[in-house]
């Protein structure tokens, strides 16, 4: 879901997690609407269920969401981009990325084999 500033995810697909996320970003109509009130019915109903998430999400940096979300138990975290990812310590000391050097051409870095 993109955010003010980047794109995060969000898994809320528990009835629980679900109603708890609607409460936070201030929907709480979306618990009572049919088309959203089990796992099954949110996946039919995707397309409109992605726009009210989208809308609610938007006017929030993504710090503020993930706190927002994160610190009262519903699952989401931020869409880091490769150069990010490579860069990030915790995967850099994973190993899971190697530096190659071809024959010719610059320095690449492509994932690991496991």
């Amino acid at each position: 879901m993109p955010t003010a500033d980047r794109v995060v995810v969000v898994c809320a697909y528990l009835v629980p997690h679900f109603e708890k996320l609607c409460r936070l970003i201030e929907q709480p109509d979306l618990v009572r609407d049919e088309r959203f009130a089990t796992n099954q019915a949110r996946v039919a109903h995707r397309p409109a269920l992605v726009v009210k998430l989208r809308t609610a999400l938007a006017g929030l940096t993504t710090d503020e969401a993930l706190d927002l979300l994160t610190t009262n138990g519903v699952v989401a975290g931020w869409i880091s981009g490769y150069d990010e990812a490579r860069e990030n310590p915790d995967v850099r000391a994973s190993g899971l990325f190697i530096g190659v050097v071809g024959a010719v051409g610059p320095r690449k870095t492509p994932l690991s084999s496991p």
